[in-house]
């Protein structure tokens, strides 16, 4: 039996390359392409861009802003 080398997090690394949340650029860049990423979630059936939105929408409700705030962004 052989073995497949497959890299399965590269889609993953891509995304966190494109969208870095921890820069200003990352998520100005994450907030401007939001509706691809959703929409890529069912089109195309991306588990990454899932996984992307969570931890975002986990990093607004862990910021502690006001509801309005949180409706703005």
């Amino acid at each position: 039996m052989g073995s497949v080398k497959i890299d399965l997090a590269s889609k993953e690394k891509r995304l966190e390359d494109a969208y870095p949340q921890d820069t200003v650029r990352g998520v100005y860049a994450l907030l401007t392409q939001m509706h691809r990423i959703r929409e890529g979630r069912f089109i195309k059936g991306d588990f990454d861009a899932c996984i992307l939105l969570l931890d975002f929408y986990q990093s607004i409700k862990d910021a502690n802003l006001t509801e309005r705030q949180q409706q703005v962004i």
